[in-house]
């Protein structure tokens, strides 16, 4: 590629990925570590659809973590029971030790709906983000896969169908998403977002969890990697980096503030530390074109992936061996 291409090509990468601010000059291998990326996962998109799960059970895996959720996981559990659907569907519930009625009430569920109810109760808690990283690679083997927090929930009862149809449609996406209800304590700040016209897109929109399926071809580029990076801004970006993205504009999911969810509880400076790292991890994989550095010190860079997820579990004595052993695992 000469020159001349690649600045026409720069240019337009600053307008796809304008969420975030590029540096002055993108590497060349960034550019064609994507572009590889995408040759391959769209291959797999392919072989996935019309070969590995042409003939399976299930089409969608619901994955949901919770911890003490007792108050809010029938509502989110009933959401999903609701869906209108050409095509069967289950729920992984992962259970991770909570002390409260959230086991009981998952058996409940699990002896009504048998053919959807698929529970994980864990005998210790492996906290956030073992248990999402848990669920989703071990626990998914349908073409299809999303994340729905126990104290959310999908407003709209054709929701699945829409997002299997545009992904059937769109071998050349990655994951499709839509725009969420934020509810806040003051009834007043509730809003939906983010405002997009229904296409396909090749740049990063932040949507919220719930909200995003992604097709299960992405495990093989996730494999491997610091469990951290299986989150909602991390599966996200990871299926950028493979394929693009199908956006309707139509709400369907409610992400409720006011609950204490993952990443509304707890202290605020300790989140933001591990947030730290965690974009550093991202930047790392994403070779950049994701994660600006802005949202992380540039100096986390020259650490190890070790030394990051060190510096994640500090607060509970991480260590090299335990971050190798949960590699490994």
């Amino acid at each position: 590629m000469n020159r001349k291409k690649l600045k026409t090509y720069h240019r337009k990468l600053k307008k796809r990925f304008s969420s975030f601010s590029l540096p002055p000059i993108l590497p060349l291998s960034a550019f064609f570590y994507r572009q590889k990326l995408k040759k391959e996962y769209g291959i797999k998109a392919r072989y996935n659809h019309f070969e590995k799960y042409k003939n399976a059970d299930y089409r969608v895996t619901i994955c949901m973590t919770v911890y003490n959720g007792s108050k809010t996981i029938e509502k989110a559990i009933e959401s999903v029971i609701s869906q209108k659907v050409s095509f069967k569907f289950k729920m992984v519930i992962a259970d991770d030790k909570s002390t409260d009625q959230t086991a009981k009430i998952i058996k409940k569920y699990q002896v009504k709906y048998p053919d959807i109810i698929f529970p994980v109760l864990r005998e210790k808690n492996i906290g956030i983000p073992y248990a999402y990283y848990d669920v989703v690679l071990n626990h998914v083997n349908t073409e299809y896969f999303l994340i729905l927090d126990a104290d959310d929930w999908f407003t709209d009862p054709n929701k699945l169908q829409l997002q299997v149809v545009a992904l059937d449609k769109h071998l050349d996406c990655g994951m499709c998403a839509h725009p969420a209800l934020y509810i806040e304590s003051d009834p007043l700040r509730n809003r939906s977002k983010p405002y997009k016209k229904t296409k396909v897109y090749d740049r990063f929109i932040y949507c919220h969890t719930a909200s995003k399926m992604y097709r299960s071809s992405i495990f093989e580029f996730l494999r491997g990697k610091i469990p951290e990076v299986a989150n909602d801004v991390g599966l996200h970006i990871m299926a950028l980096m493979c394929q693009k993205m199908f956006f309707i504009d139509r709400v369907m999911t409610v992400y409720d503030r006011t609950a204490m969810g993952v990443s509304t509880g707890g202290r605020r400076d300790v989140y933001n530390a591990k947030q730290q790292a965690s974009n550093a991890m991202l930047h790392r994989y994403s070779k950049g074109l994701f994660m600006d550095k802005k949202y992380f010190d540039r100096e986390l860079l020259k650490k190890t992936d070790a030394d990051l997820w060190e510096q994640f579990h500090r607060e509970k004595g991480g260590s090299h061996q335990l971050f190798l052993e949960i590699l490994n695992e």
